[in-house]
């Protein structure tokens, strides 16, 4: 008796080390379990950033690692205030969606709930977990046959980070009580460390979409310096391109005026005539280069005429045929009938220009380019990628060459600003992205037809205008040109051109006083009162050019009749002057065409804008 109660107490105490034991051994099972789980979470964390996937690879961790044969995890949208599938898995294969008020199988898709609504997003409004044991007899669950209910046990705990709920982990199991207490704090222990993982993958998301954000800002930025910085070379190029076709035009009035001077002091039918004539047609063929050079350099402000681009197609080729490889044929078939286009020639000019040379330089030494015109009735504007156009009339001009044409992938970037399939140093990657642009502002479009092998075809559309205008005829030298007694005042500073119109008007019977600048003219002016019937006044003049001039002349008679003559076209330095001069002859200027623009202004009876009298130049 007295051993029994000696061993009674080492029996309890024998029992309450093994059952110390089996909760130590239990917890320590327990820590593994959450320890595993989190040491393979955290494995992710070094290579995975990609929030969809990391939830992915969170959900298959833990129905690996844990009780729960289904896992998935819900993130909240603050703005729908809902929650949202991002990822689930379960080790059985088989898909069990969580639907509202209910847990069916996939035949049912319901992957978001309402904050407050079913398990899910109770336990997200509620911000604590909520364990059903059994679903069959949940209040969540009353409205639901119970023989389509495939999961029995259901977990689900809110996903917290500094104390504001973001998501929900949901687990399920097919049978009833399949969670001990052990397993809900072993999950809640694992939803802490997810909801940490899943916050930190949102926040470099962030981070990494603000850089992305960054670096395209830079990129656009240092996209749009470029082009800022190519705009201001081809503004300065402009001017350039405008300053030295109106030196040359000053040189071409001599040549030209002198040439047809000569004409018509020899018989057509002698040698010497064709001499003549071969250099007042060369000399042209130059005149109509520079105004080409006048054309590019003019203003970037889209002036819409009514155009036959037939003209404009010309004028293009007259000054790419200059600079291009002799042995590249051009061809062109130019309809006759082709309609008239709203358009700014300069910048047309700069559009197929820029494609023209693009085909060049596409092409080998013995290459061809094609450029044809005529007109169409667009309809079905989608079967052409013709997006943006409007049913109706149209002129297509097409420009073709037998290149090594382009793949898909170049011919959808071509038109992309800085896209450029050339050598570096030999392109900017504007020139197409420019032509796209100029055709969008006049309301067309462009496309392209290319294969590898097999050159490439730009196609542009340009609707046909509603008004229509009258080409202006070229002046033909005649004998019987106009005749006047009146006094000029003729004020320029080249001395050749002062000779050669000084010469020609005389020769038909007026009285010229030739000054050099803008001084000389106002002394002239004032030295004779009322006996000046025209001023002929160069617009760009040292010591006092001639809008200074003009200005002066207004002041000692507002009602002097003034044409300005310049090798210029449309410049800004024009611009105020539209109500105070009466004509504008463009150098350089044949003798027919001279002595027709003062006959005309000297035939009006008062002063008016050349604005509203003389066609654009």
């Amino acid at each position: 008796m007295k051993k029994m109660q000696e061993i009674e107490p080492l029996r309890l105490q024998n029992a309450h080390l093994q059952r110390a034991l089996q909760e130590t051994t239990i917890t320590l099972q327990e820590k593994i379990i959450e320890l595993s789980v989190i040491n393979r979470i955290s494995a992710c964390l070094e290579h995975i950033h990609d929030l969809q996937v990391l939830c992915a690879k969170v959900v298959t961790i833990i129905a690996e690692e844990t009780v729960a044969e289904n896992c998935s995890i819900m993130l909240l949208d603050d703005e729908q205030a809902r929650l949202y599938l991002m990822a689930a898995n379960d080790q059985m294969d088989k898909r069990y969606i969580l639907g509202s008020n209910a847990i069916v199988d996939k035949g049912r898709r319901l992957y978001s709930f309402r904050v407050g609504e079913g398990v899910a997003g109770t336990a997200l409004k509620e911000g604590k977990t909520i364990y059903v044991p059994d679903t069959a007899a949940s209040e969540f669950f009353t409205e639901v046959d119970s023989s389509r209910i495939k999961v029995r046990s259901l977990l689900a705990i809110p996903l917290v980070v500094n104390e504001k709920a973001m998501g929900v982990i949901n687990l399920s199991h097919p049978d009833i009580n399949a969670f001990t207490d052990n397993d809900v704090r072993i999950m809640q222990m694992v939803a802490n460390f997810t909801a940490a993982v899943i916050n930190n993958a949102l926040l470099y998301n962030e981070l990494s979409l603000k850089n992305n954000y960054l670096e395209k800002t830079l990129e656009e930025l240092s996209s749009a310096q470029a082009e800022l910085i190519q705009a201001q070379k081809m503004e300065s190029l402009g001017t350039l391109a405008g300053g030295i076709a109106h030196d040359f035009n000053n040189i071409l009035v001599g040549i030209l005026g002198y040439a047809s001077l000569l004409k018509n002091l020899v018989a057509q039918d002698a040698k010497l005539y064709k001499y003549v004539d071969t250099i007042e047609t060369s000399a042209s063929r130059g005149a109509q280069l520079t105004q080409q050079l006048l054309l590019f350099a003019r203003s970037k402000k889209t002036a819409l005429e009514p155009t036959n681009l037939n003209t404009v197609i010309k004028e293009v080729l007259a000054l790419f045929s200059t600079g291009v490889d002799k042995k590249i044929t051009i061809e062109k078939t130019l309809a006759p009938d082709i309609g008239m286009v709203d358009c700014d020639s300069g910048q047309m000019h700069q559009a197929l220009l820029n494609i023209v040379i693009n085909a060049r330089d596409a092409v080998s030494e013995n290459g061809k380019i094609t450029i044809t015109s005529g007109n169409v009735y667009v309809e079905d504007t989608a079967s052409l990628s013709l997006q943006g156009l409007v049913p109706g009339n149209y002129v297509l001009v097409s420009i073709a060459d037998n290149g090594q044409g382009m793949d898909k992938e170049t011919v959808a970037k071509i038109f992309d600003p800085f896209f450029t399939t050339k050598e570096k140093g030999k392109g900017t990657g504007l020139g197409l992205s420019m032509v796209y642009d100029i055709i969008k502002k006049h309301r067309g479009a462009i496309t392209v037809n290319s294969e590898i092998g097999k050159g490439a075809t730009f196609n542009i559309y340009l609707p046909c205008s509603s008004a229509q205008k009258t080409p202006g005829r070229p002046l033909e030298e005649k004998n019987d040109q106009p005749q006047g007694h009146e006094t000029l005042l003729l004020v320029d500073d080249e001395e050749v051109i002062r000779g050669f119109a000084t010469e020609i008007l005389s020769a038909h019977g007026y009285r010229v006083i030739s000054c050099r600048n803008g001084r000389e003219a106002l002394e002239s002016y004032a030295a004779s009162p009322g006996k000046i019937d025209l001023v002929i006044l160069d617009l760009f003049m040292p010591v006092m050019d001639g809008k200074e001039t003009l200005a002066d002349l207004k002041k000692i008679n507002p009602q002097v009749k003034v044409a300005i003559s310049s090798g210029y076209a449309e410049t800004k330095e024009l611009k105020g002057l539209e109500g105070e001069i009466c004509a504008f002859i463009h150098k350089p200027y044949k003798s027919a065409e001279l002595l027709t623009k003062v006959r005309e202004v000297l035939d009006r009876d008062n002063v008016k804008s050349f604005m509203k009298n003389e066609e654009k130049i």
